[in-house]
């Protein structure tokens, strides 16, 4: 039809709707995920450059994450995001770039206990790369370079 959907050609009143069902103030946990993830990432890139920056970017991505542990459930999203029935692979994502971005033993041990539920993803021929485990298993790896065969071996 034409109409941009860039923000600045939009005149008509907008609202930030913070209901879910009738619920206020929920927050969709793989959306959480996600941005624990890049959050994460974020905070290594900035690191060499404002280390103030990047130590407000890793405090919230630790919230996001504190978050998602007290929300253990997978919490949808509705509408533009859709409803999505599980957040295990965004919280595989949140985990190896958390543990990329701390080295912390809680975080390993997330990813190390889940990983292997999605070895399929390596074999399949119609997901990509934006899949949220493959980029989990990736900032993994990429945390502890040269050792991935070691880390991720089978037992």
């Amino acid at each position: 039809d034409g109409s941009s959907c860039k923000p600045g050609d939009i005149t008509e009143q907008r609202y930030v709707e913070d209901l879910m069902g009738g619920t206020p103030n929920v927050r969709p946990t793989a959306s959480t995920a996600k941005a624990v993830a890049a959050l994460a990432r974020a905070s290594r890139s900035y690191r060499d450059h404002d280390c103030a920056y990047a130590d407000r970017l890793l405090a919230a991505a630790e919230a996001g994450w504190a978050y998602l542990q007290a929300s253990p459930q997978n919490i949808p999203a509705t509408g533009f995001n859709g409803e999505q029935s599980t957040d295990d692979a965004e919280r595989l994502w949140a985990a190896a770039e958390l543990f990329r971005a701390t080295k912390r033993p809680v975080y390993d041990r997330y990813f190390r206990d889940r990983y292997k539920s999605y070895a399929s993803v390596w074999t399949s021929t119609t997901d990509s790369s934006g899949y949220p485990a493959q980029r989990a298993v990736i900032a993994y790896l990429s945390a502890t370079p040269g050792q991935g065969d070691r880390v991720l071996a089978p037992a």
